[in-house]
């Protein structure tokens, strides 16, 4: 296990191309909530549960798990990947389009998790679904890791390419934001699936890497780096993206496991043999899940920084940092949830001097807070709730982008098609 120092929050997650000097950031005392977009089940998706991702110009994309139009495979709708084109003015309207529609074949379905940009200006995911692969979870396959490249001329069609599809021996239902190094080759999760042992047929979940052809248009290599086990030490069904130190060693959680198969882990794979060492097992909640659903997060002196469903003195979620020192890690709970501002799964982000997150809460609930670094101490700075008819239940993390704004996902809206709303995309404007 090696320990970093002076590592920045964001290594690992994409090529980044959208600059934003995040100094000095923080919300106003009386932030404006704006919902941006509300879904309505149609052509356009539903069921918005991923962070967004944001370009040089603002624009924000993001990813529907249902909805696109109905199919045999998929009555309520496949799923799709979406724009939404910022405005000239933080008041003007942004505007929403759809750029691909999943089917539920080869291309995939249900893409759960959020997307990255390559360098070039081309969009990575990941969808739970699909593919040509039957798995044992009784699935329409196990999922499938996607390429969509821009139209050469504005306004044409994006274009879709699978990039690998999973057969369950190798991992099935990814849930997780993809994550690129400095060579372009990209790393995730897998929730089921793998080699391990313990969780029947359907695996226990892998850590996986697809190494960058070497000719543009070329194939994507696969391998599996780390299958979980449900062996009574190790973690299993990871849900999270992963990120690297600057030595180049990976780190995520597990839902569940550890040792006594208790409430999850936060693990380090070390490269380059990707040896496993456990960092942190969290204890079962009293509703029997801990459940970090969501990855782990770098500040400067090298300590993480994470969420957990449950747990913590109210049984409902907390977030926690995990401090290196003498070899082990140590846990402190920074925050503990309360509904209806409970239910944590979203990944952190912070600027120089505060934590950002959301909670999920109940069907009709959820809240969007600050957590401040008040000499050392982190405290609540600002929590504000969601409600009806607005955006609720995020489950997903947040973004900074244009107008010095934090944008996120989340249920709720005023769609009449679903039942409690569609779905939104909002932002918070300071």
């Amino acid at each position: 296990m090696k320990t970093m120092s002076g590592w920045l929050l964001f290594a690992g997650l994409s090529f980044c191309v959208f600059a934003l000097s995040l100094t000095g950031y923080a919300l106003a005392d009386k932030p404006e909530l704006q919902v941006l977009y509300n879904f309505t089940s149609g052509s356009d998706g539903y069921a918005p549960v991923s962070t967004l991702v944001v370009d040089k110009a603002g624009n924000l994309y993001g990813t529907t798990f249902l909805g696109g139009g109905s199919s045999i495979i998929c009555p309520s709708g496949c799923g799709t990947v979406f724009k939404l084109s910022a405005p000239s003015s933080r008041d003007g309207a942004w505007k929403e389009t759809v750029l691909y529609r999943f089917t539920g074949g080869s291309d995939g379905s249900g893409p759960y998790a959020g997307l990255v940009f390559d360098k070039v200006g081309n969009l990575y995911g990941t969808a739970v679904g699909g593919g040509t692969v039957t798995c044992s979870n009784g699935a329409n396959g196990c999922g499938v890791v996607f390429e969509l490249s821009p139209p050469a001329a504005p306004g044409g069609a994006w274009t879709e390419t699978v990039l690998h599809t999973f057969s369950g021996s190798d991992g099935s239902n990814p849930r997780a934001r993809l994550t690129f190094d400095q060579a372009g080759n990209l790393y995730g999760t897998a929730w089921s699936g793998g080699g391990g042992s313990g969780c029947g047929s359907a695996g226990c979940g892998v850590v996986f890497e697809l190494m960058a052809p070497a000719a543009q248009g070329g194939a994507w290599t696969y391998s599996v780096l780390h299958s979980f086990s449900q062996n009574g030490s190790d973690g299993f069904l990871p849900e999270s993206d992963v990120i690297f130190d600057q030595t180049g060693n990976l780190y995520g959680t597990t839902t569940v496991g550890g040792t006594g198969n208790a409430g999850g882990t936060v693990f380090e794979l070390e490269t380059p043999t990707w040896t496993e060492t456990i960092l942190y097992t969290f204890p079962i909640a009293k509703t029997g899940d801990s459940g970090p659903a969501a990855g782990v997060i770098f500040d400067q002196a090298g300590n993480l920084y994470g969420t957990t469903e449950g747990g913590g003195t109210s049984d409902e979620g907390t977030v926690f940092e995990l401090t290196p020192s003498g070899g082990a890690w140590t846990e402190s709970v920074l925050f503990n949830g309360a509904a209806p501002a409970s239910g944590f799964r979203g990944d952190l982000i912070f600027d120089q001097s505060n934590l950002y997150g959301t909670a999920a809460g109940s069907r009709i609930a959820g809240a969007l807070f600050r957590l401040q670094d008040q000499a050392g101490t982190w405290k609540e700075a600002e929590f504000d709730l969601f409600g009806a008819p607005g955006p609720s239940g995020s489950g997903a993390g947040l973004a900074f982008g244009k107008f010095g704004a934090l944008y996120g996902t989340a249920g709720g809206g005023t769609s009449l098609n679903c039942r409690g709303g569609c779905g939104t995309v909002f932002g918070v404007i300071p």
